[in-house]
Order: C-alpha cells, then sequence, then structure tokens
C-alpha cells in the first residue's frame, strides 16, 4: 500500500495485491507472483538471488458527461494520428 500521487489534497491510497478467482483459493489468470513463488521455492531455485522487474500499466481518461469517458490526450471518438 502506498499514497496515491495523482489525488492531491485527499488521503488516498494505492493497494497492490495478489488476485484470485471466485473460489478464493485458484489464481486468476493474470496473476504471476503465484506462479513465480511456485519456481522460486523449488530446490533448483532456492540458491538462485534473482532480480525481478515490476511494470504496472495505467490508464487515464478524461470524461466528456456524466457516463462517457476517452482516453486522455486521445480526439474525442476517434484514434490518435500514427
Amino acid at each position: 500500500m502506498c499514497k496515491d500521487p495523482f489525488r492531491k489534497g485527499i488521503t488516498a491510497y494505492l493497494v497492490l495485491c495478489e488476485t484470485y478467482q471466485g473460489d478464493k483459493t485458484t489464481p486468476a489468470k493474470g496473476n504471476f507472483r503465484y506462479l513465480t513463488q511456485k519456481v522460486m521455492e523449488e530446490k533448483e531455485s532456492v540458491a538462485e538471488d534473482p532480480w525481478f522487474g515490476i511494470e504496472q500499466e495505467y490508464f487515464l481518461f478524461s470524461r466528456t458527461g456524466t457516463t462517457h469517458a476517452w482516453p486522455l490526450g486521445w480526439p474525442e471518438g476517434g484514434f490518435p494520428n500514427p
């Protein structure tokens, strides 16, 4: 958990967590942390000292009414030039 750098002036946090399916035991399709942990617990991996990089993607949207949102910086209703 860390302070949200986008929402200034209010108390807001970003929370990073593992995701599981509805049964709460099966990892979600994109839960690669679970797979990484399984590999790193294997006998052959215990002596290793790996480095990991974390990548996270975010999309910012602008509101153009009460229900419509469009990617920030894109022409409304279209796509950016190549």
